[in-house]
């Protein structure tokens, strides 16, 4: 159900403000523009907590009335689809480019398993040329060892234990049976309907197990979809959704977990 569903194209524009607004802070440091392709209201509140004033604009407002409000920042929240959709974001970045320093909140994608070809090697080189990169955990600094710095990586961590660390990953019963658990929003781009065949194909073999979809619905897949796509998968019964999940309770999933799924 999920796969043959049509890819949807328009997904930030049904997300996005419509119109500009602001969110001010006493005594401010920062002038920051937050590009809106599917912001939480967290993320502003956070950005007015660290002493910006912060301007939400729509996805599409172009780059010379972005760059108009000589900001001391840009950015550009993250969303649901493709680059390729939001053309005028794009154009923002390059544009940008030219004016301050790019920082990237980077989810590491394998980076190192391609660095060793030829043309990956040149593109990683010129992509990471210049820029400083947010990373969820000291342990992921491997992954673009190669093109960044040390001194230009952040460690941001967000709810994953980081199991390099001193503290790791604590000690707890293994579960009779295995709980698989999907961490991140139900996402088609993500490689969800293809972890729900995978999930198939054990269920087929007679292997036990429990998987937990923990994330918020999204416009790609709704709950409603999700679920009906369980049901024909013939999961039901072994795959549970807890929708959104924030601080204690994510990281109570997360150790409770035997298997976590990237």
């Amino acid at each position: 159900l999920i796969a043959s569903t049509p890819i949807v194209h328009n997904a930030v524009e049904q997300v996005s403000c419509k119109k500009r607004w602001y969110s001010r802070t006493p005594n401010h440091t920062f002038d920051v523009v937050l590009v809106d392709c599917g912001a939480k209201l967290t993320l502003v509140r956070m950005l007015n907590k660290q002493g910006c004033n912060v301007v939400i604009v729509p996805f599409n407002t172009s780059a010379e009335e972005i760059l108009a409000f000589n900001p001391h920042g840009i950015l550009v929240s993250n969303g649901p689809g493709a680059p390729a959709d939001v053309p005028t974001v794009v154009e923002l970045i390059k544009k940008w480019c030219g004016h301050k320093n790019i920082v990237l909140h980077f989810h590491n994608k394998g980076v190192r398993t391609r660095h060793d070809r030829w043309l990956d090697d040149k593109l990683y080189r010129r992509f990471f040329k210049g820029v400083k990169v947010i990373l969820l955990a000291e342990s992921l600094y491997e992954d673009v060892k190669k093109y960044v710095s040390r001194e230009n990586c952040y460690v941001c961590s967000n709810s994953i234990p980081d199991a390099a660390s001193k503290k790791g990953i604590p000690n707890r019963n293994r579960n009779t049976s295995p709980r698989i658990l999907w961490l991140t929003n139900l996402m088609r781009t993500k490689g969800l309907m293809e972890y729900l065949e995978a999930l198939q194909i054990l269920q087929k073999r007679g292997i036990q197990f429990m998987a937990d979809f923990v994330g918020g619905a999204t416009v790609e897949v709704d709950e409603n979809s999700f679920n009906n796509a369980v049901k024909a998968c013939g999961l039901n019964g072994l795959v549970t959704y807890y929708g959104r999940k924030y601080g204690a309770e994510k990281d109570a999933f997360f150790a409770n977990a035997d298997i976590f799924v990237l």
